[in-house]
C-alpha cells in the first residue's frame, strides 16, 4: 500500500504534465508558411506595426494598397501563378483588367490555426488583383497568448478606427479557424458589411480531434489518451477564458456570410453547416477539396462565387437572402 500512493502519485503528475504539454502544442504549434517565389523581396514595404497609446499588445499586419500598381512588390512583378498543390494544378491571373477599378471595400483577411500571415497571400493577391485594399493580420497562433484571435480582432478595431484610417467598409475573411477572430470582428464593428469563411472550422473539440487524424496521429498519440486530450482541449478553452460555444460560429452570423466548405475536409465539413437555418448565410460545398488545399490557394470553384458575392456586397454594402441558399462547384 506504501508503494502504491506514490506510484499514483507520480502516475497523476505524469498524466497532468502530458495534459499540459498538449495544451501547450495547441497554443503554440510550429507555424507553417507558404512561399510565394518572389514575395518575400517586397513584403518588408508592406508589413507594419501598429500599438495602442499604451504601447501594449502591438498589431503587425500586411497592408496592401488598392490604388498601389497590381502586385508590384519592390523590383518583382507577378502576373501568371503555376501552382501544384498535390495532384491539383492551375494558374492563377493575377494581370490587371483593362476594366479594373477601384473597389470601396477593404478585406482584412484572417488566418487560420499554425497559419502565419504570409500563408495566406497568394488569397491576398488575388483579392488585390480584383481591386480590392487588402490587409493581413496574425493567425490566432502567432499572439503571445492564444485565445483563439479574438485580442487580435480587437486590434484590428481598434486600428481601423484611428483618425489616420480611411472611412470604408470591410468584409472580414476567416480561414479554418480564422474563422472564430472574423466573426467577432465582424459583430463588434459596424462598418463590417459581411463575412467570408473558408473552409470554417467546426467547433473547437471537433476540430481538434479531426486535426489529429488529419495528420495521422503525429501529434500527441504517443503521448495521451483521448480522455487526456479531451481535458488538454478544456484547459486550452480555460486558459484562453473562452467557452466551446464560442467557438462554434453557427450561431454567431447576423451580416451577410459566404461559407466554403468541402465533405472531403474532415477538419471543416460542409455537412457541418449544412441546413443551418439561418438567412444572412450562403453555403457552397466544393466537391473533393481537402482542408490545406482550401485555405492555401483560390481555386477556380472557388473564385466564382466569392467574386459573385463580393460584387454584389461592393455594390450594395448589404444582401438580402430569401432563406439559407445552398449551391455546389465541382
Amino acid at each position: 500500500m506504501s508503494i502504491r500512493i506514490p506510484l499514483l502519485t507520480l502516475l497523476l503528475v505524469l498524466l497532468s504534465a502530458c495534459t499540459s504539454l498538449v495544451t501547450n502544442r495547441i497554443q503554440h504549434p510550429e507555424i507553417m508558411a507558404i512561399d510565394l517565389p518572389g514575395e518575400q523581396q517586397g513584403l518588408p514595404e508592406l508589413t507594419h506595426r501598429w500599438c495602442p497609446d499604451d504601447g501594449k499588445s502591438c498589431l503587425d499586419y500586411i497592408d496592401i494598397p488598392a490604388a498601389a500598381e497590381l502586385v508590384q512588390f519592390g523590383k518583382i512583378q507577378v502576373n501568371v501563378l503555376d501552382i501544384t498543390i498535390g495532384e491539383m494544378q492551375e494558374k492563377l491571373d493575377l494581370t490587371t483588367n483593362t476594366g479594373w477599378t477601384r473597389k470601396d471595400l477593404v478585406l482584412v483577411l484572417f488566418p487560420g490555426f499554425a497559419a502565419s500571415k504570409q500563408s495566406v497571400m497568394l488569397y491576398a493577391l488575388w483579392f488585390h488583383s480584383l481591386g480590392y485594399r487588402v490587409v493581413v493580420v496574425p493567425g490566432p497562433n502567432e499572439a503571445e497568448d492564444f485565445n483563439f484571435g479574438l485580442t487580435t480582432a480587437k486590434q484590428v478595431q481598434l486600428w481601423l478606427n484611428q483618425p489616420s484610417q480611411p472611412d470604408s467598409h470591410y468584409v472580414a475573411v476567416g480561414f479554418s479557424m480564422g474563422i472564430v477572430a472574423a466573426t467577432a470582428f465582424a459583430q463588434a464593428e459596424p462598418k463590417v458589411v459581411g463575412t467570408i469563411g473558408l473552409a470554417p472550422m467546426q467547433r473547437f473539440d471537433l476540430a481538434v480531434m479531426a486535426y489529429e487524424t488529419y495528420f495521422e496521429k503525429k501529434w500527441w498519440s504517443w503521448l495521451i489518451s483521448d480522455k487526456k486530450l479531451t481535458a488538454a482541449i478544456e484547459q486550452t478553452l480555460d486558459q484562453a477564458n473562452v467557452s466551446l460555444e464560442e467557438t462554434d460560429v453557427r450561431t454567431h452570423f447576423t451580416k451577410p456570410t459566404l461559407l466554403l466548405a468541402s465533405d472531403s475536409d474532415q477538419m471543416a465539413p460542409y455537412q457541418y453547416y449544412y441546413g443551418l437555418d439561418n438567412p444572412c448565410v450562403e453555403l457552397i460545398e466544393l466537391e473533393n477539396f481537402q482542408h490545406i488545399q482550401i485555405i492555401s490557394f483560390p481555386w477556380e470553384p472557388i473564385r466564382q462565387p466569392i467574386e459573385r458575392w463580393l460584387d454584389a456586397i461592393n455594390g450594395s454594402f448589404s444582401l438580402s437572402f430569401k432563406g439559407g441558399q445552398h449551391g455546389k462547384h465541382e
